[in-house]
């Protein structure tokens, strides 16, 4: 996946974000659920948002939009993100580093 460049505190707009394997297998997430945890280095800057910012958008395709929440991009700098997948019955799919955000300062 390509890195997504933001500014810092954006709670806008919508991302959407494809779940894939490290084969580039598309995940069908029909009757799943998301959560995406997303990491300043070793701390999760995301912590209570994981699964209220996701929606699944385009289940066939694995696309889901995550809106980011207040605090989730903490600062400038770089933020990865695992993806959670849940599938219906009940076993978990975690997708190492699925998301990539590089974050810079408001206004410089």
């Amino acid at each position: 996946m390509a890195t997504l460049n933001v500014v810092e505190q954006n709670t806008a707009p919508q991302f959407l974000i494809t779940c894939q394997r490290s084969d580039g297998t598309i995940i069908n997430l029909t009757n799943c659920t998301v959560a995406l945890y997303l990491y300043k280095g070793s701390t999760q800057t995301n912590v209570g948002n994981e699964t209220v910012s996701c929606t699944i958008i385009t289940p066939t395709s694995g696309v889901f939009g995550w809106q980011p929440q207040t605090g989730d991009i903490s600062g400038p700098g770089s933020f990865a993100g695992d993806v959670k997948v849940t599938y219906v019955d009940g076993t978990v799919e975690v997708l190492y580093g699925q998301v990539k955000l590089k974050s810079r300062k408001l206004g410089a």
